[in-house]
């Protein structure tokens, strides 16, 4: 069923454009400006260093997440199943999906970490000109390396004690022996993409 482009909220309009513009991002509002409903929700506390104060974001994610949770509050009523109104108890939903992100990370006992994820499966690597974000949470993200970099990428000695996801098993036929299974090639990622070109 499509949504008629008149129910979906503004918000959800196209970010990009608001920021190539200057409507928002780290200067609008000036220097540093941060979403309110960002620092609120609780999972500004897992963006930045961990040496460091967290971070805001360039974008109003919060506002975009409530558009969508308002899109899928409208769905759910026009197909008959309405979700019952926000009204913060723990009968229900939140009233904001900021909220949601916040109680979340709480519950999985997320900190933030730097360059690596909250959840430990995603890191920011160096290319030769920018960074790029790599997310190996699935087996199927390993065997898809060969593919995007057009070359084999065993793991490194360095990625065998620490760099497995807890709940991994092991890949038929595919582990050195000795090698933990689902060991991440971060250090032959990172030595492979630091040759080449962000794009």
């Amino acid at each position: 069923m499509a949504v008629p482009t008149t129910l979906l909220p503004a918000v959800l309009t196209d970010w990009a454009a608001d920021l190539r513009a200057g409507r928002i991002g780290p200067t609008a509002g000036g220097v540093g400006a941060v979403e309110p409903a960002w620092a609120a929700s609780g999972a500004m506390a897992l963006t930045g260093h961990p040496d460091a104060a967290p971070l805001g974001l360039p974008v109003p994610l919060v506002a975009r997440l409530d558009g969508a949770l308002a899109v899928v509050r409208q769905l759910a009523a026009d197909l008959g199943h309405p979700l019952p109104p926000p009204a913060g108890s723990a009968q229900h939903p939140p009233a904001s999906a900021g909220q949601l992100l916040g109680e979340r990370a709480a519950a999985a006992g997320l900190a933030r970490q730097g360059q690596l994820s909250a959840g430990g499966a995603a890191r920011l690597l160096p290319a030769a000109d920018g960074w790029v974000a790599v997310n190996l949470a699935r087996i199927d993200d390993l065997d898809l390396l060969p593919a995007w970099l057009e070359q084999d990428l065993p793991p490194a000695p360095a990625d065998r004690p620490d760099s497995s996801r807890p709940g991994d098993a092991p890949r038929p036929g595919g582990d050195e022996p000795g090698e933990q299974a689902g060991a991440r090639p971060w250090a032959s990622l990172a030595a492979a993409l630091a040759t080449r070109p962000a794009r």
